[in-house]
C-alpha cells in the first residue's frame, strides 16, 4: 500500500510517502511546502536517500477571499503522479471525543470543526486541508490523527488555564499541543535505554523560534504539557508566554499582550539563535529570562511525575544549538545532569556523561512516526 501523511504547521506543510507492506513502511520521497507573509512559497522534495530532489519557488495560489487555496495545491504533480491506498491528516484538536486515529469522511469534519474554538488557527487550516484531499481523493480512504490525542491521560487539575467556570464548562482548557510529536518521540525511547527506564519518567523539550513547548511522560503517556493552541507558558519569538491575561488592562497598554523576547532587545533580531549569539545587552537579559523560564518549567513537570529518568531535546533550536543545550543544563546541574562538550558540540543524539545521574538525548521531532504506529493498530 502507498501511503501518505500530511503534517500541517505554521506557514508550512509537511508530508511523506512511504510504502506499507506487512506493518512495516519504507519511506518513498518526503517534502516540505514553507510561506512567507509576500505569499512567495518554496516546495522542497527528498528522496528516500536525502538527497534533495527539487527546491522550486512559487507564487502561492490564493482563493477569492485571500485565503490559501488548498485545492491547487493537492492537485499538484507532486501528488497526483502518485495513487495513494490511505493518506493520513494531522488534526490540531479532537476535542475529548476523538483521542485516537479515526476514518475521515466529511460527517467527521462537520463534527471535527466544533472544536475550531480551541484551537482557532490550527484547527481551520487543517480542516481546509484535510477536505481539500477528500474532495479531489475520493477513491483514497483517509484519517485523521489529533496532536491533542497523545494528552488525554493529563489530570484535569493540570488542565486549568482559566479558573471561570463556564470555561472549564465549555471545555477551554489546556488540551496540549504536538501531541503527535511528542507520542513519536516516546515510543523511541526503548531505543535509547533499558525497557525499566523507558518506561519511566521523561521530559521532552520541544525548542523553536515560534513555539516552545516542555512535555512531561511517564510509562509512555503525558501527564503535563506547557502549551495548548489556547495558551503558551514559555516564551518564544512570537509570544511572550503564560501570565496574568488581565494585565494589560491593569497598565492601558494594549501593546503587552504582543510582546515577545524579540522585543525585549534594543537591536532588531529574527531568530532565537540570534538573539543566543548576541552580545548586545538587553538580548543577554532576554536570554538569561529564556533559559529561566525553560529550566523552570522542566523542575516544574519533574515535580509533577515526582523525578526525571531522562530529557530529550528536539525542535529546530533544540536540536541545533549546543550553546543553548548547555545554557539550560548548567541551570539542571543540580540535579545531577551532566552532559559531554564534544556530544553537545557535535549534536550527537546521546549527550550525557557516563556519571549523569539524568539522561539527556537529542531527537528529531517525527511526528509522522507516531501517525504510521497509529494506522498500523487500526489496519491490523
Amino acid at each position: 500500500m502507498l501511503v501518505l501523511t500530511v503534517y500541517q504547521s505554521q506557514q508550512k506543510i509537511s508530508y511523506k510517502i512511504f510504502k506499507l507492506f506487512n506493518k512495516k513502511n519504507s519511506l518513498q520521497r518526503r517534502g516540505k511546502i514553507s510561506w512567507h507573509e509576500n505569499n512567495i512559497a518554496n516546495w522542497i522534495i527528498y528522496n528516500a536517500q536525502n538527497k534533495q530532489l527539487q527546491n522550486q519557488a512559487f507564487k502561492l495560489p490564493l482563493n477569492a477571499d485571500g485565503m490559501l487555496d488548498y485545492n491547487k495545491i493537492v492537485t499538484d504533480d507532486n501528488f497526483t503522479s502518485y495513487n495513494f491506498d490511505l493518506i493520513v491528516h494531522k488534526i490540531a484538536c479532537g476535542g475529548r471525543e476523538f483521542e485516537d486515529i479515526t476514518l475521515l469522511n466529511p460527517l467527521v469534519l462537520e463534527q471535527l470543526q466544533h472544536y475550531t474554538f480551541l484551537a482557532p488557527k490550527k484547527q481551520a487550516a487543517d480542516i481546509s486541508l484535510a477536505r481539500a484531499y477528500l474532495d479531489n481523493y475520493s477513491q483514497t480512504k483517509h484519517y485523521a490523527c489529533f496532536d491533542t490525542g497523545f494528552h488525554q491521560n493529563i489530570p484535569l487539575k493540570h488542565r486549568i488555564i482559566s479558573l471561570a467556570s463556564n470555561h472549564i464548562t465549555r471545555g477551554i482548557q489546556n488540551h496540549g499541543n504536538l501531541g503527535l510529536v511528542f507520542a513519536g518521540i516516546s515510543a523511541k525511547f526503548v531505543d535509547l535505554s533499558d525497557k525499566k527506564t523507558a518506561k519511566g519518567r521523561w521530559i521532552i523539550a520541544f525548542l523553536q523560534d515560534d513555539l516552545n513547548v516542555c512535555c512531561a511522560i511517564k510509562n509512555g503517556k503525558s501527564h503535563y504539557c506547557s502549551s495548548s493552541a489556547l495558551h503558551n507558558e514559555l516564551p518564544s519569538v512570537e509570544v511572550a508566554g503564560y501570565g496574568d491575561l488581565k494585565l494589560a488592562h491593569k497598565i492601558n497598554d494594549n501593546s503587552v499582550e504582543e510582546a515577545n523576547l524579540l522585543t525585549i532587545c534594543d537591536q532588531q533580531f529574527n531568530s532565537l539563535d540570534e538573539i543566543i549569539s548576541s552580545t548586545e545587552t538587553n538580548a543577554k537579559l532576554a536570554l538569561d529570562y529564556y533559559i529561566n523560564q525553560i529550566s523552570d518549567n522542566i523542575i516544574k513537570l519533574a515535580n509533577v511525575i515526582q523525578g526525571i529518568d531522562g530529557i530529550v531535546f528536539t525542535g529546530k533550536i533544540g536540536l541545533n544549538n549546543a550553546q543553548l543545550r548547555q545554557l539550560i543544563c548548567n541551570k539542571l546541574e543540580w540535579l545531577g545532569v551532566s552532559i559531554s562538550n564534544k556530544a553537545n558540540l557535535e549534536n550527537q543524539c546521546k549527550l550525557h556523561k557516563k556519571n549523569s545521574k539524568i539522561s539527556v538525548f537529542t531527537m528529531l521531532a517525527e511526528p509522522e512516526s507516531a501517525m504510521l504506529q497509529q494506522l498500523a493498530k487500526r489496519i491490523d
